[in-house]
């Protein structure tokens, strides 16, 4: 969210898919070290959420002949977040996601989910956040 849309100064760190997987592992650590951040600033413990395969239209976030660096897409970020659904640390995320995409309830959302991952279907927990980021309050 926060390469891909500013909307916040900072993060913990960064989940991708790196190609290739070694030697950005090792560039990632002796920046860690560098710069005083956790070994962890860039994992792919998100990796298992991420798109099965490059998107169609991969919006690029960084462009360089040695490193090039794209996002999902607004509908698969949304659906990442409403998974996760972690109050608070994800509500100001969902927030902007279902204004960017004009959603507007809850069901809204249960689709772009369904669409991104059709075998992960949100919960009672889930829900409720969401229904609390549009507004609408706790919804079963």
């Amino acid at each position: 969210m926060v390469l891909a849309f500013d909307t916040r100064p900072a993060t913990r760190d960064l989940d991708g898919r790196f190609a290739p997987d070694g030697p950005v592992q090792v560039e990632a650590l002796e920046v860690a070290r560098e710069l005083g951040l956790p070994a962890s600033w860039l994992n792919q413990q998100g990796v298992f959420y991420l798109p099965p395969q490059d998107e169609p239209d991969p919006t690029p976030v960084f462009d360089h002949p040695n490193l090039r660096v794209v996002r999902a897409s607004d509908r698969h970020l949304l659906a990442m977040k409403a998974l996760a659904a972690r109050r608070f640390a994800d509500m100001d995320d969902l927030a902007f996601l279902v204004d960017r995409l004009g959603l507007t309830t809850v069901a809204d959302v249960e689709a772009v989910c369904a669409e991104v991952f059709p075998d992960e279907p949100l919960g009672d927990r889930q829900r409720e956040v969401i229904a609390d980021v549009l507004g609408s309050g706790p919804r079963t």
